[in-house]
């Protein structure tokens, strides 16, 4: 990576691609659950982790918003 980058890095672009990232994987993952993809079933403890996945990640992007671009 340039340390003298022409443009400056927008932070706040990579922390909302992120979290996109992490809301599209936890619904994928509870989506596979739900279908049994995975050939065993899921476990309380997996649904669990997933849905608090999901409910985090939509506080976070929530917070991320243009706001706070200055």
């Amino acid at each position: 990576m340039d340390p003298n980058p022409e443009e400056p890095v927008d932070v706040y672009a990579l922390l909302r691609a992120a979290a996109e990232a992490r809301l599209r994987t936890a619904k994928a993952m509870l989506s596979a659950y739900e279908a049994d993809a995975f050939g065993t079933p899921a476990t309380p403890e997996d649904l669990a982790y997933r849905k608090q996945e999901l409910a985090d990640v939509q506080v976070e992007l929530a917070g991320l918003h243009d706001a706070h671009r200055t």
